[in-house]
């Protein structure tokens, strides 16, 4: 429910949804985790599938097809073929990006990279990639992505971030620095907590 002006609720209604709806693409099928946008949503099948619904302005369903723009309802998984050598075990959705984690500790992105937030290589990544220099400082245990960044934790409390954040840049993967070890991570719009083990 919400708005699905961007058809990002996952049904062919336009205007606010009200009432919780189903998603009838879903039945038969077990969602085992779920990710919100700003315009898109996506959800992870048991079978390690990921699924987006919503707007593709900026590249967020995957399709690696910069031409392939606008609003889809049925969630697709148009960037299955490109992840099919990786079990992915957690979705994480940014304003206009996304990011997927694998069983094998690596990230993997696409969409908006205006901030550079998924790589270097341009202002949108059309479809998933691996993303550089994160699992230098540790295999990925976690993730969590906001409008213009991603910031992951490390199996060895290490908090690693690309993008920008709080009018600082960060155009490669980079470091930040905790007195305290690091159990969790949460980012905002602008903003980014982190939860020490200290109690």
């Amino acid at each position: 429910m919400g708005n699905n002006v961007y058809k990002q609720c996952g049904v062919d209604v336009l205007g606010a949804i009200r009432t919780p709806t189903k998603i009838e693409h879903f039945s038969g099928m077990s969602v085992v985790d779920i990710s919100c946008g700003f315009g898109h949503n996506m959800f992870l099948t048991n079978d390690g599938q990921v699924w987006v619904s919503g707007s593709n302005s900026l590249g967020q369903k995957g399709r690696n097809d910069p031409h392939n723009t606008g609003n889809y309802s049925t969630p697709e998984n148009p960037a299955q073929e490109l992840l099919k050598n990786y079990r992915v075990k957690s979705i994480h959705a940014g304003y206009a990006h996304n990011v997927v984690l694998t069983t094998t500790g690596e990230a993997i992105g696409w969409g908006n990279n205006h901030s550079f937030q998924i790589n270097d290589l341009g202002l949108y990544v059309y479809g998933p990639v691996l993303m550089d220099g994160i699992t230098t400082f540790g295999s990925i245990l976690e993730c969590t992505c906001s409008q213009y960044c991603s910031v992951f934790l490390t199996i060895s409390s290490n908090v690693v971030i690309r993008g920008t954040l709080g009018q600082k840049k960060y155009s490669t993967a980079s470091l930040l620095k905790f007195s305290e070890p690091i159990i969790t991570i949460s980012a905002g719009e602008n903003s980014l907590f982190a939860l020490t083990s200290k109690k």
